[in-house]
């Protein structure tokens, strides 16, 4: 895959792709009149996805539905966790990609809800908020896999169809990246965030306009040097990185091998204390 955040996206959809294949048993076995129970005994017994589920009984031992409850509450308490950690994963790296309509996406999936209900069954309160996290979970998964194809496609340029004798030539041996997003107001270095701004504030709006424009002077509203002490880089990286004066600010996004070995910075060293930095 292209990009650096799509490989990781793609794992998280296999996962929960797999649970909720895997699940769709559980969920078919719950929603089932008496008369499934012989081939769930056969198919599902012991520890499934997890958890473990009550010891099935046959028909002459016990009632069916009292049985059905107690899975329903394991089952119940083992997606919607399953869930809710999955999905603070992916969240977590859509937040790093600069398209915020992927988030958006995300959020409001255009998968199909409701798969189960028009299973002949008479559906409890407690089933219906159960299918409800199962139906938002396949939704979910199913339009992660929708932006992940988007995305890598989004990414292509020109300049990726060029000779390879020309992008060998043009190639750079990039160490740290600033990444400025905006929306949230947040300075990655990496994939680390660094820097935090009130949105609006004089610093947010450098940063909005140089990073527009890397390596090019832009103007401000005096000077936003002192601002800059806040940013949890090493001061020397930071002094690469950045240049103020009293009514202007140039960013540099992009910090190679030749700059760190022209101002005499080690890798390492810089990496150790960007990790103390960012705790």
């Amino acid at each position: 895959m292209r990009n650096e955040y799509s490989e990781p996206l793609y794992l998280l959809y296999k996962d929960g792709r797999n649970c909720c294949d895997e699940f769709e048993k559980v969920v078919n076995f719950l929603v089932e009149d008496e008369s499934g129970i012989d081939q769930f005994e056969k198919g599902l017994q012991g520890d499934y996805l997890g958890i473990s589920l009550p010891e099935i009984p046959s028909y002459k031992q016990t009632n069916i539905r009292d049985f059905k409850d107690r899975s329903l509450k394991k089952s119940y308490d083992f997606i919607k966790g399953y869930h809710d950690e999955w999905r603070d994963k992916v969240v977590a790296i859509l937040n790093k990609i600069p398209q915020i309509s992927f988030r958006m996406r995300f959020d409001e999936p255009k998968g199909e809800l409701g798969a189960f209900s028009r299973i002949n069954y008479d559906f409890t309160k407690d089933m219906e908020e159960f299918l409800d996290v199962y139906d938002s979970f396949e939704a979910e998964v199913s339009e992660l896999f929708s932006i992940i194809n988007d995305y890598e496609k989004s990414i292509y340029q020109p300049s990726d169809f060029a000779p390879k004798q020309e992008l060998k030539e043009e190639a750079k041996d990039i160490i740290y990246h600033l990444r400025y997003d905006e929306i949230q107001g947040k300075l990655y270095l990496n994939d680390t965030e660094v820097y935090k701004s009130n949105l609006g504030s004089k610093l947010d709006k450098a940063l909005s306009d140089a990073f527009k424009a890397p390596e090019t002077t832009v103007k401000t509203v005096g000077s936003v040097a002192s601002a800059l002490d806040a940013i949890k880089m090493p001061k020397s990286l930071k002094r690469l990185a950045f240049r103020a004066s009293k009514g202007s600010f140039v960013a540099k996004t992009e910090i190679t091998a030749d700059d760190l070995k022209n101002a005499n910075l080690d890798k390492e060293t810089l990496d150790l204390e960007i990790q103390k930095l960012s705790k």
